[in-house]
């Protein structure tokens, strides 16, 4: 598969398409696509500056969901037998999650708040396509 991927793609004219530069970690990375490709941007969002505030507004107020409390009591065992799961981006992503204006502790002691316990809090990093992440980049975020 890979030497047929490696063909097809030495066989591309690729003379008139552009370089653009994509964010790769924290650097840059050159690569080539078509003229006509369309370069999409992600917009910019300002961080949170209560961020524990908003997280127990949004929790309290779900969408098409029940109340995070109702979700844990609906589960029909103790409390403190429930397991959450939280799935967090990887490196590649800038989303906040470290430290008090971070976004994960609020959400661990909301969690905890509803009588789950911290060592029933597992914590899934998503990485897609991506590689692991490291201990140290883990750390990071």
């Amino acid at each position: 598969m890979k030497d047929k991927i490696t063909n097809i793609i030495a066989k591309a004219d690729t003379k008139d398409w552009k370089k653009i530069a994509v964010e790769f970690g924290d650097d840059f990375l050159e690569i080539l696509v078509p003229l006509d490709c369309a370069i999409l941007h992600m917009k910019k969002m300002n961080p949170l500056t209560h961020s524990k505030e908003e997280i127990s507004k949004a929790l309290n107020n779900p969408i098409g969901s029940p109340k995070l409390e109702e979700i844990v009591r609906s589960k029909g065992k103790p409390v403190g037998e429930v397991t959450v799961c939280i799935t967090v981006s990887d490196i590649t992503r800038p989303v906040p999650y470290k430290g008090r204006n971070g976004i994960l502790l609020p959400l661990i002691e909301i969690i905890e708040r509803t009588g789950i316990k911290r060592e029933n809090i597992v914590i899934v990093v998503g990485t897609g396509m991506h590689r692991a992440s490291s201990s140290e980049e883990k750390l990071f975020m």
